[in-house]
């Protein structure tokens, strides 16, 4: 992606926004990701396309893995991230 156009990239992304919002509303929980593709009832490549913005961002991260699967978090330590909870926050205070 480039960084000239990175705001409307992952802001403008209906899928990218979802997950996140699904993720920050549904915290401290993790989940795999076909967990979050059921639960937001999305297309899987739709959430794949998205998905890989959002690691190429550095916004999730693995935390931990069961057989075959592999669980997810936002990634509160990356800045984006916490921006974006700083947001969420004021929005629901107005």
């Amino acid at each position: 992606y480039l960084v000239r156009y990175m705001f409307v990239s992952l802001m403008g992304n209906k899928h990218a926004v979802r997950i996140l919002d699904f993720m920050i509303c549904n915290a401290p929980r993790h989940f795999s990701k076909s967990e979050m593709i059921a639960a937001m009832d999305m297309g899987r490549p739709s959430f794949y396309k998205a998905w890989k913005m959002l690691e190429e961002l550095g916004m999730v991260k693995a935390i931990d893995s069961e057989k075959n699967f592999r669980y997810y978090v936002l990634n509160k330590e990356n800045g984006i991230v916490k921006t974006i909870l700083k947001l969420h926050v004021q929005l629901h205070r107005e």
